[in-house]
């Protein structure tokens, strides 16, 4: 079913193993600058994350996996850390808030290790506004979901400077019974020669949907792969779609690691620069799930 008004709101659970995540990312069309946000409810806590990060700049990441809930779902409030997600206007306008203190690393790779770093105050007062159809993005049986392009703007607050920041980027809901440990694959997401964005999807096989200027959708069979290291942190990608080649080169990663069910999983996101065989460019970011690694997804 097409995503209704009322799905952007919390979901009930159904069982123990249900979740909820509500992500949003951005980018600034020089890929200098870009972020992203993913709030997820399970059936007794929550997990907040969030990460700023550009090619030129210190890593800051905020990773707390043991929120509590609150009255209002949306909310989170805990020792150094507010966070507010509102929904505006239903598949069309959100407004985030975030006051607190990041991680600064100057390499990636210590996420993986000691998580050592400074310590960097970190806010966010940033507004997602629909730029596009709602394309439905569902992961598995029973877990439902959707993705929208966006237009982003707002401010974000490091230190005591403060950054203007007027971008692009996506958002996406998905709730079900989802099983981190064993989802796998990726997801690429972004905008190539200005009003056309593409969402790539690699699971089994990989799927297109093209998102034109005049507000289609083109869903399209693909072929895709992604390069990582030798830590399972991306470094490269490439999709061939409908005749046109996409080349994704990794400008700033974001290592994510988590413990679901005992056991630690890595899903790391990349601010990347796109590239087409048009001699179109574009920014995006591109998620591995867990399971990911060596080369992936030639299909």
């Amino acid at each position: 079913m097409a995503p209704r008004p009322a799905d952007e709101h919390p979901h009930d659970p159904l069982d123990g193993g249900w979740s909820e995540t509500w992500s949003f990312d951005f980018a600034s069309a020089d890929g200098d600058l870009g972020g992203w946000v993913a709030f997820t409810r399970f059936a007794d806590h929550a997990w907040y994350q969030a990460a700023l990060a550009g090619p030129r700049r210190q890593l800051l990441m905020v990773l707390d996996h043991h929120v509590p809930f609150r009255s209002n779902p949306m909310e989170v409030r805990t020792t150094g850390l507010w966070a507010d997600h509102i929904c505006e206007t239903p598949l069309d306008h959100w407004t985030l808030g975030l006051e607190t203190f990041a991680l600064g690393v100057d390499d990636p790779r210590e996420l993986h290790g000691r998580q050592h770093g400074d310590n960097v105050a970190l806010g966010f007062d940033l507004e997602w506004e629909t730029d596009g159809p709602v394309v439905e993005h569902p992961l598995d049986a029973g877990v439902h979901g959707y993705e929208l392009a966006c237009r982003v703007y707002g401010e974000v607050l490091v230190g005591r400077d403060v950054i203007d920041v007027e971008g692009v980027g996506s958002r996406s809901h998905h709730w079900g019974p989802l099983d981190w440990v064993v989802d796998d694959g990726w997801h690429l997401s972004g905008v190539v020669e200005g009003p056309t964005r593409w969402s790539v999807d690699h699971r089994d096989g990989t799927t297109t949907a093209l998102l034109e200027a005049d507000g289609t959708v083109r869903r399209v069979d693909a072929r895709g792969e992604v390069e990582v290291d030798e830590d399972g942190l991306p470094v490269a990608a490439r999709v061939d779609a409908d005749g046109t080649e996409l080349r994704v080169e990794v400008l700033a990663v974001t290592p994510v690691p988590v413990e679901v069910a005992g056991r630690q999983i890595r899903r790391p996101r990349a601010l990347c620069r796109l590239r087409s065989s048009g001699g179109w460019t574009g920014v995006g970011w591109l998620e591995l799930r867990a399971g990911a690694g060596g080369s992936l997804g030639a299909g």
